[in-house]
This record gives structure tokens, C-alpha cells and sequence, in this order.
């Protein structure tokens, strides 16, 4: 059988009118493709901006032992509840832990056993609606040590007044951390 040029062209031509719409096809499922992995880096950037975290900064004023907690994040937070060792307080209107502020939430730290770590726990909502639980720990370190009395005249005692001025003084360290701020459907 003998083809001649022109069927020769004609069935190029055929092929190459299939070729364009197999081309735009392969385009389309590729664009698909990029199109979801950028939505799914998008989605993460997002996540990012918009990260829920406090942190807890332990102070003794007067001999009592408190923290301070400070939202830390990229989004304002919403303090409805807190557990610390088992004592909590729960707010019917909750407290603004403002993102990128100074301003502070000071709880009192209750009374324990001393150099025991207590559990802390948060109940939290930021500005989107959305619950988190944030954890940590806090550990009060008390000694005690013996403080003279200030005396008038020191040189003129003898060792008995001396002892007897001496006082027993407990001076209270705190340490506090959060392990953990991470998203939970609470309920109160």
C-alpha cells in the first residue's frame, strides 16, 4: 500500500488537532494540583499569624506568692476559668489577656504544701470563638532563716540576749512555667 504525502499531512494534521485539548487538559490538572498545595500553604500561614499562647510570670509580694499571666500570642485571648491546685475561679465575664500588651492578669497563689509542684490550668477563647486549655506549674520554694533584730546597742549584749533577739523568718521563691496552650472544647 502506497500513502502519499497529503495523507501523510492529513493525519499529522488530525493528530496534532487532538494534542492541543490533551495539552490544555494536562495544564488544567496541573494548575489543580499547585492550586491546592498553595491553599494548603496558605491555610498554614494563616495558623501561624494567629497563634494562641500566654505565659506566666511568678512574683511574692508581702511574703504571697502570685502570677502574673499574659497572653503572648498573635490574637487576643479571653481568661473564663482557672485551676491551681485544685482551687479554681471560674468569671462570668471573661478577663482580656491582651496580645502584644503589658498589661497583666495577677491571680493569687493558693495555700499547698511547700516545694510540691501544683497544676495550673486556663480555660481560654480568643477573638475568633475558639476554646483552648492552656497547662503549667507552679512550685513555692519556702525556707527559713534566722534574721537578728535590729538591737540599739549590739556591742553591750551578751550571747543570751542575743539568741533571744534572733527571729525565725520564712522567705517564699516561686517558680511558674505553662507546658502547653493547645485547642479543647471545654465546657464550664
Amino acid at each position: 500500500m502506497i500513502t502519499t504525502t497529503t495523507e501523510l499531512s492529513i493525519g499529522w494534521q488530525h493528530f496534532y488537532g487532538w494534542l492541543g485539548p490533551i495539552m490544555t487538559l494536562i495544564a488544567a490538572f496541573l494548575a489543580g494540583i499547585f492550586a491546592y498545595y498553595q491553599y494548603q500553604i496558605n491555610k498554614r500561614v494563616v495558623q501561624l499569624q494567629d497563634y494562641v499562647a500566654i505565659t506566666i510570670v511568678p512574683f511574692v509580694v508581702d511574703n504571697i506568692p502570685r502570677i502574673q499571666v499574659f497572653g503572648v500570642g498573635r490574637t487576643n485571648l479571653y481568661l473564663h476559668k482557672y485551676e491551681i491546685d485544685g482551687v479554681n475561679e471560674t468569671y462570668s465575664e471573661a478577663r482580656l489577656l491582651a496580645c502584644g500588651s503589658n498589661m497583666a492578669f495577677i491571680i493569687p497563689v493558693p495555700q499547698h504544701k511547700p516545694n510540691t509542684e501544683m497544676p495550673v490550668r486556663f480555660y481560654l477563647t480568643d477573638e475568633f470563638g475558639d476554646k483552648y486549655i492552656s497547662t503549667g506549674a507552679i512550685i513555692i520554694d519556702q525556707q527559713f532563716q534566722v534574721q537578728p533584730s535590729p538591737v540599739p546597742n549590739p556591742e553591750q549584749q551578751t550571747p543570751a540576749q542575743v539568741q533571744a533577739t534572733q527571729q525565725l523568718i520564712m522567705r517564699s521563691n516561686i517558680r511558674a512555667w505553662s507546658y502547653k496552650t493547645e485547642k479543647y472544647e471545654w465546657t464550664i
